[in-house]
């Protein structure tokens, strides 16, 4: 089929003048575009060209975001100053429950840093170059801690502080960019910094329903490079990487763009598994992660058109006794074990992996694929949007819990708001 295709398409286009670069395409898949980058000044002049331009846009935007913010923050970054304002307004009631939660705190903590990184020439100083190859644009941006403390400004009171720094800081391993995709785009929403993801697949016009940061024109292009490309276009200053290649158990099955398992995890503080590959799948949960142990690993799967989101980690003996978040007899555990080693032992180990949630519509589109009347054993849009969020609050709890402590009777000071002028 290629060859007529490539038959066809020289029939259309072998007298255009742009015949040699499709030629050139279609030796191999290529993605056209670039990730954005953080450059010099001084880079940013040496690289500019007629088709090149600049912009501030991005970076004015945020001084008024910041300014508007600045003004809030001098009232409550005294901890003192921000209990006096709520008893003057709310009463003593309010001014008591407000002390009793995390909220306060979260509030004085993001006012004063706020403030030490904001007056006017923190800001020009701290703001950098984001050259974007694929719209030859150079544009400015506010700093790295601005930037990220605009990120997660939205989440006060609603996320604690204290687990969106711990996120900042955690190095997350990502296998498989279809499903994950979309966890990953939200933990760098959530202000994470440092993100890896490995997959050997390209985008397929099939899969752009499930990938957030794909569109018709990424289509062939590798889904790992795309998702960095997308995260930093919307996060330029993280440690986003991806490796376009398959993640494999050990040196003797990889190819020269592939990564050893264990390589690809040494530095995991979290990691998420969702790979099609069920050998890998089975490694990762059983091998794999007896090597790192108290690492937590989130697996996630789409079962017909409900999420599955499951905490494996290893038990206290060092052993993972509950691999894709289930109990398994000796009978059960030797098929897994089994798939690690032969990948023709896929099919019966992937049942056993989910058979526990498997809905009926789901089981009958496994058993015609596994019979190869089915192209796909897959997930809906709207299951692997949902798996992804609750993996990502799965992430957030193991990294110190996601909502703030809030005492009681705040419901009953609301009607107080009635009586302000």
């Amino acid at each position: 089929m290629d060859a007529t295709i490539s038959s066809f398409l020289y029939q259309r286009f072998g007298s255009r003048q742009y015949w040699p670069e499709l030629a050139r395409q279609l030796q191999g898949p290529v993605c056209m575009s670039q990730p954005p980058e953080v450059v010099s000044d001084q880079e940013a002049e040496f690289r500019q060209s007629s088709d090149w331009q600049y912009s501030l846009a991005p970076f004015l935007s945020a001084v008024k975001e910041v300014a508007e913010l600045r003004v809030m923050t001098k009232k409550i970054a005294d901890g003192n100053e921000l209990a006096k304002r709520v008893d003057n307004t709310l009463g003593k009631e309010a001014a008591e429950l407000l002390k009793k939660s995390a909220v306060a705190d979260d509030l004085v903590w993001f006012s004063q840093q706020l403030l030490s990184v904001s007056s006017p020439q923190q800001i020009v100083e701290e703001a950098h170059w984001i050259k974007d190859p694929q719209t030859h644009l150079f544009s400015l941006s506010i700093g790295p801690e601005l930037q990220w403390l605009l990120t997660i400004s939205r989440c006060l009171g609603l996320i604690k502080l204290e687990t969106l720094r711990h996120l900042r800081q955690t190095k997350v391993r990502v296998l498989g960019a279809s499903v994950a995709a979309s966890a990953a785009d939200l933990l760098a929403s959530l202000g994470c910094e440092d993100i890896s993801c490995v997959d050997p697949g390209l985008i397929e016009l099939s899969n752009l329903p499930r990938l957030p940061m794909a569109q018709v024109q990424n289509v062939g292009c590798p889904k790992s490079a795309a998702l960095v490309q997308h995260l930093l276009r919307r996060h330029p200053y993280g440690k986003f990487r991806a490796v376009v290649g398959q993640a494999v158990p050990n040196l003797t099955e990889r190819g020269i763009a592939d990564v050893t398992i264990d390589q690809f995890l040494a530095d995991a503080d979290v990691i998420l598994e969702v790979t099609d590959d069920i050998q890998t799948k089975t490694y990762v949960q059983t091998v794999a992660l007896q090597k790192k142990s108290g690492t937590p690993l989130l697996f996630t799967a789409d079962l017909g058109v409900e999420p599955v989101v499951k905490v494996v980690r290893t038990d206290k003996d060092g052993k993972v006794s509950r691999p894709f978040g289930r109990s398994w007899t000796a009978t059960e555990r030797r098929v897994l074990d089994a798939a690690v080693i032969d990948s023709t032992k896929a099919a019966p180990a992937a049942y056993l992996m989910v058979k526990e949630d498997l809905p009926n519509e789901q089981a009958l589109q496994f058993l015609l694929s596994c019979v190869g009347v089915m192209p796909f054993w897959s997930q809906t849009p709207v299951a692997s949007r949902q798996s992804s969020a609750l993996a990502a609050l799965a992430i957030l709890e193991e990294l110190g819990g996601c909502t703030p402590q809030i005492p009681g009777g705040i419901k009953e000071i609301l009607p107080k708001l009635l009586q302000l002028e």
